[in-house]
């Protein structure tokens, strides 16, 4: 395999478990393609963390890089600024992979791919489609005076294939450019950035198939053949079940206690599909837009913080159902 893999981490203290999920991901990408070319990047602090029980992702990588980054970042701001310069570090064309995704099959196929830029679309929808990113993307516009919610596709940079090429090492550039305009804002997401970077750059990037950066909550039409599978495990709140076992927090805390991956996890790893949720209900198209409004964001998050007031509304719900199924029917058209 010549496309080299790429992984960003920035980890540098136990609060958070960003280094259990790279370790996970870089065990699952050595298993497929056992003779890919690896490299980590990483920043002064996480580099000086690697010590102890925390050095063992080191044994599936090829190369670590070490970027020294000066000033005030917080640790977002750090792997932002690391994953939007990565082009500049990295000699040759790469895969850049998220840490918080779990490789299901050989990567290979990725020397064939022929696009400057190559990503999948977010949520794998065109972008008024997916209602909370595009609600998003607009404040954004508005504060910044950027234009990046008017894209036909909005790209979810968890997957990217790179060529070693002048339009993408200038795309990389712009990238970086555009992301530390929105982190002036307190903006730390690198995709509209990334948005902005394409439309500098005459849309430079290609969409790629869906297998190859398969979102796992949206992404149900390419689970079966998935090259990547991308659990977008920073958006699991602790206290929900997770969408699959091995996007467990509990999980995670195991591999961060021992320091390694047990049988038990290296199993969930082996097969990950085998370990989904036994638990799931599917929404489709309009049920999407739906579950994503504000409204049910409201009482997803009463239930998850307020269980008794919760538990009162769902009553109260209950009588007016009851009410409009028996007598009142005003719920009709």
């Amino acid at each position: 395999m010549k496309t080299k893999l790429v992984y960003v981490l920035v980890s540098y203290d136990a609060r958070n478990d960003y280094l259990e999920q790279c370790l996970l991901s870089c065990y699952s990408a050595r298993m497929h393609n056992a003779d890919a070319e690896i490299i980590l990047l990483v920043d002064n602090l996480t580099n000086d963390s690697l010590q102890g029980k925390r050095v063992e992702v080191l044994k599936y990588v090829s190369k670590k890089i070490v970027i020294k980054l000066i000033g005030n970042y917080t640790a977002a701001h750090r792997s932002r600024i690391i994953k939007t310069s990565a082009r500049a570090h990295v000699q040759g064309d790469f895969l850049f992979i998220d840490t918080d995704t779990v490789i299901v099959q050989p990567l290979s196929d990725a020397d064939r791919l022929n696009c400057h830029v190559g990503a999948v679309a977010d949520s794998h929808v065109p972008i008024q489609k997916n209602i909370s990113t595009y609600t998003y993307l607009k404040k954004i516009d508005r504060l910044l005076h950027w234009t990046a919610s008017e894209d036909t596709i909005h790209f979810n940079s968890g997957v990217l294939f790179v060529k070693d090429t002048p339009e993408a090492h200038r795309f990389y550039e712009d990238w970086n450019k555009y992301l530390m305009q929105s982190m002036a804002k307190g903006i730390t997401v690198d995709q509209p950035a990334m948005a902005m970077a394409n439309k500098s750059n005459h849309n430079l990037m290609e969409e790629l198939p869906g297998e190859w950066n398969c979102q796992l909550r949206h992404g149900l039409k390419y689970l079966d053949n998935c090259r990547i599978m991308h659990a977008l495990i920073t958006n699991v709140k602790e206290s929900m079940p997770p969408l699959a076992e091995f996007m467990s927090k509990d999980v995670l805390k195991r591999v961060k206690a021992s320091g390694t991956i047990d049988e038990q996890t290296k199993q969930m790893i082996t097969a990950p599909k085998q370990y989904l949720a036994r638990q799931t209900f599917i929404l489709a198209n309009k049920e999407v837009e739906i579950w994503e409004t504000d409204t049910v964001q409201l009482v997803d998050k009463i239930a998850c913080n307020a269980p008794k007031l919760f538990k009162f509304i769902n009553f109260l719900s209950k009588c007016i159902l009851y009410f409009d199924r028996h007598y009142i029917r005003i719920f009709r058209k």
